[in-house]
């Protein structure tokens, strides 16, 4: 063992050194340098791996250009791998606790947006605290040692990789959102277009039958409401911001209100990953395919053809069909002359009988 160790340190010392003479893009401040270990055989060697116990086999090989341009260029690679000790170390090395530098008022200056404390409660950390290793930790989504800034293009998690990070386990629908309205918008660089993180959350993902997630049914208005309901948004690219409006104001909105979940809410009508504009064939909401988005088994399954003819979305400053404004008009008249009338009689009736007992008084004083 002890002869194993000294050639295994004689090893390590002369990666070290001839790493001394490999240029870098920027020096590493940490005594610790990684170069020691991504270039020695172990992890220098392209193709290397090593079979574990259970027979399967974990790669060794370290890409030096993932190290020299991630976030992380300038630590050393035992400061994320804390439990090395020895070289060589063992295989099976514990998780990376990315905590021990993302943490509120880190002296690193690493960034801390309370990451930590949401990640154990939501529907990943939960899976992973049961036993699940499948469910993503930070590596999963960040990377390992490729992990950039969010803002940075080539970043596993900037805007426009969200979609293929997440499709890594949620395969099928990141190929529908691909093909939606949103996915193509993002596709084109547009930074207004919501992608995975904003409809779902970010560390605080909970499953879509979690009554407090963004995705819940009592909570998709909400959700939506948060772009088709801004006005700016609305004057940009030409749809109203009246929509979210006219919905509340519905039966179905009524009911949402009210917690109501087997209501239509607008994933029921518009879909979820697979939203289209209405004028697109393939739209949940075109015209063609609306009768069977109303007859759905939950919805309207009798639905007959000209159920759904009818205006939908009508705001208060909208222009209605003529019949529809004519029939609303003449609704409002027959509710304010029936009520009116009704409070008419109501107050000549009370007149009348204040009168009728007056007059009785009068008559036994008399």
């Amino acid at each position: 063992m002890r002869t194993r160790f000294i050639i295994a340190a004689l090893v390590w010392t002369v990666a070290s050194a001839a790493s001394a003479q490999a240029p870098t893009p920027d020096a590493v401040e940490s005594p610790a340098d990684y170069r020691g270990c991504v270039l020695s055989k172990c992890h220098g060697t392209p193709g290397a791996f090593i079979e574990l116990e259970d027979g399967s086999t974990r790669p060794m090989t370290v890409d030096t250009s993932h190290l020299v341009d991630s976030a992380h260029k300038k630590l050393s690679c035992i400061e994320c791998h804390s439990d090395i000790e020895v070289i060589p170390h063992p295989a099976d090395l514990k998780l990376v606790n990315c905590e021990s530098c993302h943490y509120a008022q880190n002296p690193r200056g690493a960034p801390n947006v309370g990451q930590f404390k949401q990640y154990p409660e939501s529907v990943h950390g939960r899976k992973r605290a049961e036993g699940d290793e499948k469910a993503p930790y930070c590596t999963d989504c960040h990377g390992v040692h490729d992990i950039q800034g969010p803002d940075t293009p080539s970043s596993h998690v900037h805007r426009k990789e969200l979609a293929g990070t997440c499709g890594g386990c949620h395969e099928d629908e990141s190929t529908t959102y691909a093909t939606s309205i949103h996915g193509t918008e993002l596709a084109a660089d547009n930074p207004d277009t919501p992608a995975c993180i904003d409809c779902h959350g970010v560390h605080d993902i909970l499953e879509v039958g979690d009554p407090e997630s963004r995705v819940h049914s009592t909570h998709v208005v909400e959700t939506c409401s948060r772009c088709h309901a801004a006005v700016a948004l609305a004057d940009r690219y030409g749809f109203s911001a009246l929509r979210v409006e006219s919905y509340e104001e519905s039966f179905h909105g009524l009911a949402d209100k009210y917690d109501v979940t087997v209501v239509a809410n607008c994933s029921s009508c518009h879909g979820i990953h697979n939203i289209l504009p209405h004028t697109e064939p393939d739209s949940t909401i075109h015209a063609a395919n609306l009768l069977d988005t109303c007859g759905q088994t939950d919805c309207h399954p009798d639905a007959q053809d000209l159920f759904a003819t009818g205006e939908v979305h009508m705001g208060i400053a909208e222009a209605r069909p003529v019949a529809v404004s004519f029939v609303r008009a003449l609704y409002m008249l027959l509710i304010v002359g029936v009520i009116g009338a009704m409070a008419v009689h109501n107050l000549f009736d009370l007149r009348a009988v204040t009168r009728d007992r007056r007059a009785t008084t009068q008559r036994r004083d008399a």
